[in-house]
């Protein structure tokens, strides 16, 4: 999987659940952007003081009588991943890319409650197998590769399950490793993986420097971060997937880098992993991550809070934008002021403390560090609520919000779906995706790409085929136009669309799109053109609804 750069959009209002300008930022490798925040349903969990200072104790004694050899069976223990992927081809969505091989790296766990059959299981990066059509793991020091299948994926925290269900890859398997807790600023660590310039395992050092809510690069969800100065490899053959180790015990998987520096990684931390482990556990299987869904800016402006009659005392977030399918709509309010979250309270800056205040290395106290509040969602799950304290018109008061998956208008990534697509007279219509507008504008997409104020779901007329039905448009002026009505109904989705193509029985199929453009087809030529132009464009079926976009009309 070719490296791709973090670009974060500069924002000034921040999202509890994803930004609808989402930014574009992919698996493998991050480049500096603007200070664009969202608060996306995901981080650490209700009270994470008194979490950080119980998780520390345990490996701080573990640390302090490690022995050599725990390290090495913890090495053991790292495997290196081979992955045949397969991804959709968005231009022509009823074709798939060439395949892809990548290396990446996974380590083994114990968990008889997920794969009851042998009770271990293999993590890795959701973005080391995603669209894998075949999946290899190789143990340490082993020059065989077993099958192995992807069990659980969870593409918001970039983590997924494997299993081998070969019994010689249980012969002489090492004792698992054992998940850590969270690791603090300047703990170090150790990263072991298989990357880039060699073929065996590789070990590197360093130290946690910086703990934070970002947002991860495969999904743009935001989560809780951990930065540390150990060599992380970006691109194709990288060690993305393995544990970074502190006492024998795994604290963190590596996922990213930073694309324009040096030695800077980032590690998806213990507590993320665990949260995505418990949500198998207890659901049997991955139920995504909790969402507020609503946008929020800082209220430290006194105008501002002078405004909102937030007097001396009181701190917290203005809720912007409400999102209509976010699971805040219909208790928050815009304008509402959002002072604690789940008995936490929020300064104006929109932060919490994460951790007491600790001794750094060489006596000087510290400072609780503060990272944003949509820490608080960790250890919630879809169809939870939290405790809120709410200010609206000067007046506080006390809601439950609902938790549930956010659905922005415009999806982040479309998981293992093929793209829908709806053909009609050589008009081939297609739903707008991130990964899609990553296609046609490339990596700069956020600038490149045409803005839009959305309201619904857009559905995009992405191309015309060669053809007598369209003969005399342009092809190049309608391309990548978003379709408003047909025949005069307003289109909210592709699968919508697909229903009035089919059902018409008016002469004339009348597409308005934007900028009052019109693309009309002979209804009775589109539908007896419909054989041919499948066959001489190899397209196997007219119209294509993924189970994503079905849903829209149920």
């Amino acid at each position: 999987m070719p490296p791709r750069k973090r670009e974060r959009a500069s924002a000034r209002t921040r999202s509890s659940a994803r930004s609808e300008q989402s930014q574009g930022r992919a698996a493998g490798s991050r480049s500096k952007g603007g200070p664009g925040k969202a608060c996306a349903a995901s981080a650490a969990s209700a009270s994470l003081s008194a979490t950080a200072a119980q998780e520390e104790s345990d490996d701080d004694a573990a640390a302090a009588t490690a022995r050599p050899q725990e390290t090495g069976t913890a090495l053991s223990c790292v495997l290196k991943v081979y992955c045949t992927s397969v991804r959709p081809n968005f231009a022509q969505p009823w074709q798939m890319k060439r395949q892809q091989e990548s290396t990446s790296s996974g380590f083994i766990l114990r968990d008889e409650q997920i794969f009851p059959a042998r009770g271990i299981i293999i993590l890795t990066n959701a973005h080391s197998v995603a669209h894998s059509v075949t999946v290899r793991v190789r143990k340490h020091g082993s020059p065989v590769k077993h099958v192995a299948k992807v069990l659980h994926i969870g593409h918001e925290c970039d983590v997924a399950v494997l299993v081998v269900e070969d019994p010689a890859f249980y012969d002489d398997l090492p004792e698992p490793l054992q998940l850590g807790h969270t690791a603090r600023l300047q703990d170090p660590v150790t990263v072991v993986g298989y990357p880039t310039g060699g073929d065996n395992l590789s070990v590197t050092v360093g130290v946690v420097s910086r703990v934070d809510v970002q947002a991860y690069s495969h999904s743009s969800e935001r989560f809780l971060t951990l930065q540390i100065d150990a060599a992380i490899n970006a691109g194709r053959w990288r060690n993305s997937g393995g544990p970074a180790l502190k006492a024998g015990r795994c604290v963190g998987i590596a996922f990213e880098t930073l694309d324009d520096a040096e030695n800077i990684g980032y590690l998806i931390p213990a507590a993320v992993v665990a949260r995505f482990l418990d949500d198998l556990r207890s659901h049997g299987e991955y139920t995504r991550w909790c969402s507020l869904g609503f946008s929020w800016q800082p209220v430290e402006s006194p105008a501002l809070r002078s405004h909102l009659k937030l007097g001396e005392g009181r701190s917290g977030v203005y809720v912007g934008e409400v999102y209509p399918t976010g699971a805040a709509s219909g208790v928050l309010r815009e304008g509402d002021v959002v002072l604690r979250l789940g008995g936490q309270p929020i300064a104006d800056d929109g932060t919490v403390p994460f951790e007491p205040a600790a001794e750094v290395r060489g006596g000087a106290s510290c400072r609780s560090q503060r990272v944003s509040f949509d820490a608080l969602l960790l250890r919630h799950f879809v169809g939870d609520s939290i405790a809120a304290h709410v200010l609206r018109g000067g007046a506080e008061r006390q809601v439950r919000l609902p938790l549930g998956c956010h659905h922005p208008l415009v999806p982040l990534h479309l998981h293992e779906e093929r793209p829908s697509y709806v053909v009609c007279g050589g008009a081939v219509f297609t739903a707008l995706s991130q990964p899609y507008l990553q296609h046609e504008w490339g990596k700069a997409w956020e600038r490149r790409a045409p803005p839009l104020r959305l309201a619904r779901k857009v559905v995009l007329l992405s191309q015309l085929l060669g053809h007598e039905c369209v003969r005399g448009y342009d092809s190049a002026l309608l391309a990548n136009s978003m379709v408003r009505a047909l025949n005069g109904v307003p289109i909210l989705c592709l699968a919508q669309l697909a229903q009035l193509v089919r059902a018409c029985r008016q002469r004339s199929l009348r597409f308005d799109l934007e900028e009052s453009r019109v693309l009309v087809l002979d209804t009775a030529q589109a539908r007896g053109a419909e054989a041919e132009i499948l066959q001489q464009h190899n397209i196997p079926e007219p119209v294509l609804i993924n189970e994503r976009d079905a849903a829209l009309l149920r």
